[in-house]
């Protein structure tokens, strides 16, 4: 790093990138494990200085863009190939896909470095702390100020100059958000996209100059599916929110996540509380609240205590802030018979359509919610109590609170019945007995009449 500050001083003013550091960097990120010490070392021990954090900027963006025209002229050359040829030619091509396989590994080792580099730069206090410093330190053009001034701040300021200074950190944080920005036109590995879109709100978001154009990157990861599609949740929620996204799609596909693998998930905490988020929204129609209960109470069937405890309570808020989904658990029947408490024969079969992905078309508000009735007959008496609060003319008029027994499964639930078992006696009534055959029984006189006749 000496050499390309040497480098840098030796440079024709107006240039901040060096070759040299370039090189350096390129190298670095190829590795295929960086570890992050050697990532925070570097973070914190040149990448605080701004003119080194700009030209590493500037080196990484160059090269991911020549990535991306890279790979787009490979996919042109892919799409015009011959599809008949010679033999020698079809070894070629498969000495071809093996380069490009090991070409593709190293660009995702390359993209994986990068992400987690803008991460630490993104996260690097004391630029941010000087960055602030600048800003809200007065021009050096202003008039006033205190009287009496370090002198040794002053002379600082007098060489590097206040509004110097504040149009350097303008580059560096419009160079930052460029990067970003170009590396999210590369389609990053798996873990990659998880590790993205776990620092998106903290991290990325505040750095970026317009997070609205990060609409490519979290679409395309909220049609990945899994995992990633539950991290992608949270992002795009916030453009809808704050950056007036309209992305109609958003609600059929979080609907289309509502699958018992995705609430058994490994996030499913947050994915609890961000479903928890979305459907506190009081302008969402009926026969999308009604699709979303639906489905809910359907999983309950098959899914452990905790993710039951938990759509039961949010259907049941669900019903205090719209009334108009109601009718789902007191519907009156067809032939104008008396109130129908969940109960379903009274409607004959089920209208609603499981595997129909249009919320609209789902006729979830021509069913009822009969699932809740046989809830009401579970093994744990939480569900059991959340189900009959449905029906229960006492039952809270207020939200339930969702964040209780999120951790029950059928293991928590086994050690806390012996826990509670086990300073208990069990109540036997047992009576030692002397022979296999008591007087008076069954078998005793079976043989009783048996034996003898036999010996004889």
């Amino acid at each position: 790093m000496h050499m390309c500050r040497i480098q840098r001083d030796s440079a024709p003013e107006g240039t901040p990138s060096s070759p040299l550091l370039g090189r350096v960097t390129l190298g670095v990120l190829g590795i295929e494990r960086v570890s992050e010490l050697l990532l925070k070392h570097w973070n914190t021990k040149f990448l605080s200085h701004i003119d080194v954090a700009i030209a590493t900027l500037q080196g990484v963006e160059e090269e991911l863009k020549r990535m991306e025209e890279a790979n787009k002229n490979n996919n042109n050359n892919t799409g015009n190939a011959i599809t008949k040829k010679p033999p020698q030619a079809e070894k070629d091509d498969e000495k071809d896909d093996e380069k490009k396989d090991a070409r593709v590994g190293e660009e995702g080792v390359f993209l994986n470095n990068v992400l987690s580099l803008l991460i630490e730069m993104s996260k690097n206090s004391r630029v941010d702390a000087s960055l602030r410093f600048f800003s809200s330190h007065p021009s050096s053009s202003s008039s006033g100020g205190p009287a009496k001034k370090n002198k040794k701040r002053r002379r600082r300021e007098e060489e590097l100059g206040i509004e110097g200074q504040l149009e350097t950190f303008s580059s560096y944080s419009k160079q930052l958000s460029r990067t970003w920005l170009a590396l999210f036109q590369h389609r990053l590995p798996e873990d990659g996209y998880r590790h993205a879109l776990k620092e998106m709100k903290e991290v990325i978001l505040p750095k970026i100059s317009q997070p609205i154009l990060l609409f490519d990157f979290l679409k395309e990861s909220y049609d990945i599916g899994g995992v990633v599609s539950l991290l992608a949740l949270e992002g795009l929620f916030i453009l809808i929110i704050k950056h007036n996204l309209d992305y109609p799609d958003f609600y059929p596909k979080l609907y289309s996540l509502l699958t018992l693998r995705n609430l058994q998930a490994s996030h499913r905490h947050k994915f609890f509380h961000l479903v928890g988020l979305f459907l506190k929204s009081p302008k969402l129609p009926s026969y999308m609240l009604a699709a979303f209960a639906k489905r809910l109470c359907r999983i309950c069937l098959k899914a452990d205590p905790g993710v039951i405890t938990w759509s039961l309570a949010l259907v049941f808020n669900m019903m205090k802030r719209n009334p108009q989904i109601e009718c789902l658990v007191n519907r009156i029947p067809k032939d104008g018979g008396a109130l129908a408490f969940l109960d379903m024969k009274a409607f004959g079969p089920d209208p609603y359509r499981e595997d129909e992905p249009d919320m609209a078309k789902c006729k979830a508000m021509d069913s009822c919610l009969w699932e809740i009735k046989t809830l009401s007959n579970h093994y744990s008496p939480k569900v059991v109590t959340l189900a009959r609060n449905f029906t229960d003319e006492n039952a809270p008029k207020l939200p339930i609170e969702m964040t209780q027994n999120l951790n029950d499964c059928y293991s928590s639930l086994y050690e806390t019945e012996l826990a509670y078992r086990k300073n208990q006696k069990p109540a036997i009534r047992y009576q030692p007995q002397s022979s296999l055959a008591v007087a008076g029984d069954d078998l005793c006189d079976f043989y009783q009449g048996v034996l003898p006749a036999a010996a004889e």
